[in-house]
């Protein structure tokens, strides 16, 4: 099919997307395939990321009522004012100090989860929309996504919803009681 993009007039010849837009390769422009392409279909699928954060997972589900990704972290590893420690969440009342640098994941636990629901117990999203098990995830990117959801999770806990480039001078993340 051969269209037209509407900024710079450039003519090109592509498979017509099932979602109704297409990207100019000559300037970025998003274009709109003329036509009824469908009402309420995901154009975003039409648009290729290629940033770093697409290797990040953008969401979980948890088969299990009642469990969320920090049920499943054993150890938090942390940088504290210079010395690498390793600190158990549930334990610390008044939260835990330093940034992170890494988690250990009870690995135990996880494998009871998927395999009560048929090894599909922790299902993971990606930015791309994938659902992989937790398996599935570290053979395909190399990373723990129960580790990088953890290390997301705790730093939103303490920092709450936005981007920031710090963590407040004495903020401290965990669970108290």
């Amino acid at each position: 099919m051969n269209l037209i993009c509407e900024k710079c007039g450039k003519e090109v010849e592509i498979e017509c997307p099932s979602c109704g837009n297409w990207l100019c390769p000559g300037c970025g422009t998003i274009n709109q395939v003329p036509g009824d392409q469908g009402e309420g279909e995901d154009w975003l699928a039409c648009l290729e990321f290629e940033g770093e954060e697409k290797n990040l997972p953008t969401g979980y589900q948890i088969r299990s009522p009642g469990l969320f990704i920090l049920d499943f972290v054993a150890a938090y590893i942390v940088l504290d004012e210079g010395e690498i420690k390793s600190i158990n969440p549930w334990e610390a009342g008044q939260g835990v100090p330093g940034k992170i640098l890494g988690v250990v994941i009870n690995e135990k636990a996880v494998k009871m989860v998927q395999a009560t629901y048929g090894g599909r117990g922790i299902v993971i999203e990606g930015a791309d929309r994938s659902r992989l098990t937790v398996p599935e995830w570290r053979a395909r990117f190399k990373t723990d996504p129960l580790a990088l959801l953890a290390i997301s999770r705790a730093y939103l806990a303490t920092t709450g919803p936005g981007v920031r480039t710090y963590r407040p001078a004495g903020t401290k993340f965990g669970v108290s009681f």
